[in-house]
């Protein structure tokens, strides 16, 4: 039974230190929470401008979505290697670069 659902804004992952104290704290939580993360930072905006980019320039659209990709890399890296080796495998479905 769902006792409780706490909603994280993406905001909160700037730097990969509030991601880690973020999973301290969730290891914590009792079975009966659903966590739900927005995107992370400015994700989705920057989703946006690619999407309108692609539209008008498409290999703009694609440095974008690199340097996205690069950001959400590094990001991981700096969590730790088990994490980033996850965080990839899940990635590299949705992103080819």
């Amino acid at each position: 039974m769902i006792k409780k659902i706490i909603k994280i804004g993406g905001t909160i992952f700037t730097h990969h230190k509030e991601f880690n104290n973020l999973t301290h704290y969730l290891n914590q939580i009792d079975d009966t929470t659903i966590i739900v993360i927005s995107a992370f930072g400015k994700s989705t905006q920057i989703l946006r401008k690619v999407a309108y980019k692609s539209k008008e320039n498409f290999e703009e659209a694609n440095l974008l979505i690199d340097s996205f990709i690069s950001f959400y890399n590094d990001f991981a890296k700096n969590i730790g290697e088990d994490f980033f080796n996850e965080f990839v495998q899940i990635t590299s479905i949705f992103f080819t670069t």
